[in-house]
């Protein structure tokens, strides 16, 4: 065996062009597979660290809403919130309006997404208030023209972090900073660039008044549960609270897990999908290994009536060009492997994912490439052992 694989090593150092095209298909695909791989499974434990698993949502079942008396006001959050109080940090309607065009007195512009808050959105979104301070009830009572922004649109609207008491404008109205938040970078925004503007909030009042909210709306409540509290049990009992409430079932919840499982088997059937394309150049890779097998049969049939007049069976050479076309599609495996985890560490590095070795792919991928060699190796492997030693002994190439 040992022997075999020296010979086999040889003729491919005797045609390293050859050698070096053979192998090409199978690190083309082999590449490809590991990195897509790694690369959605990147992207599901960023999904995971993404997410707090503290968090839940109220959300309606749209086929048992009877109209927008179902719909859940503010002040019943408030009696969730109250009733729960030993279990929830805080609850809040996810009340967004979208991108708008933001600008100051200079006439420096940005794009920011603009969501209403109440009293405890910010808390629940996890945000941190660097300068300045959050709303207060004055705030929403006197219907105040308000926000609080980003650290990065404070930057790109005055050139400094902390701004409070400047004044922007937007929907023809001035509104005045009263504090900046820390900026929370999302690396899977990439997939809806919307995602990654920085958000700015107003008060959840003003929302009533500038795009028709009363106390009632069809967003989801976001719910923040206390370290320790079982999510399902919690979550359970809030939405039985609010069917009593509203007398209506047209209440449900989800959890983050809920989020992530649907999140997670999205990327799965992407992966798969294109990992099955990218596994296509595996199959051309296996051609062009027979290919070139089938010429290096040609090339050394002289060679091979010499080793069988000295006594070679057709098992020897059959086993010589099967171990030579292994060896190929390995070489072209192991690099393939190599540039595949480059390429999805340097691309998960870049977009701020986590960085993930699929040991999965690898193996597989390991394993394809030692199967196609098999393969590919076959049929020129036993057309070699089948040649005749006179025939071959006056071959001229």
């Amino acid at each position: 065996m040992i022997e075999y694989i020296i010979t086999a090593f040889e003729v491919l150092r005797n045609n390293k062009m050859r050698s070096i095209l053979t192998t090409l298909g199978i690190i083309i695909g082999v590449s490809s597979v590991v990195a897509i791989v790694s690369l959605g499974e990147g992207m599901a434990k960023t999904v995971e660290k993404q997410y707090d698993p503290s968090m839940a949502m109220i959300n309606y079942d749209w086929s048992k809403l009877k109209g927008v008396q179902d719909y859940v006001s503010h002040a019943e959050v408030e009696i969730l919130n109250e009733a729960f109080i030993n279990k929830v940090e805080g609850m809040a309607h996810k009340i967004k309006d979208g991108r708008i065009l933001i600008s100051n007195d200079k006439n420096n512009s940005t794009q920011v997404n603009l969501e209403y808050a109440t009293p405890s959105t910010l808390l629940v979104e996890g945000e941190k208030i660097k300068y300045g301070r959050d709303f207060i009830a004055q705030d929403r009572d006197l219907n105040k023209r308000v926000v609080i922004i980003s650290v990065s649109t404070a930057l790109e609207l005055f050139e400094r972090e902390d701004v409070v008491g400047e004044k922007i404008s937007f929907k023809d109205n001035s509104f005045s900073i009263i504090g900046i938040l820390e900026d929370k970078h999302n690396p899977l925004g990439f997939f809806d660039e919307s995602e990654n503007l920085p958000i700015m909030y107003a008060t959840d009042t003003l929302a009533f008044e500038e795009i028709g909210l009363y106390y009632g709306t069809d967003s989801s409540v976001k719910v923040k549960l206390k370290e320790g509290e079982n999510i399902d049990v919690v979550m359970g009992e809030i939405v039985d609270l609010l069917k009593q409430i509203k007398g209506s079932e047209a209440y449900t919840y989800s959890t983050v897990t809920t989020d992530i499982d649907t999140a997670n088997e999205t990327l799965r059937l992407i992966t798969v999908t294109v990992s099955a394309i990218a596994g296509i150049s595996l199959l051309v890779g296996c051609i062009g290994v027979v290919n070139i097998m089938l010429v290096s049969v040609t090339e050394r049939t002289r060679e091979i009536g010499i080793r069988k007049a000295i006594g070679a069976k057709d098992s020897h050479i059959l086993k010589q060009f099967i171990i030579e076309a292994v060896i190929v599609s390995l070489i072209g495996g192991i690099i393939g492997v190599i540039i595949g985890i480059s390429a999805s560490f340097l691309i998960l590095y870049k977009l701020e994912m986590v960085s993930v070795i699929s040991l999965q792919a690898i193996v597989i991928s390991t394993i394809g490439s030692i199967i196609v060699g098999i393969i590919s190796g076959i049929y020129p492997a036993r057309k070699a052992s089948k040649l005749d030693p006179v025939v071959s002994l006056g071959y001229e190439v």
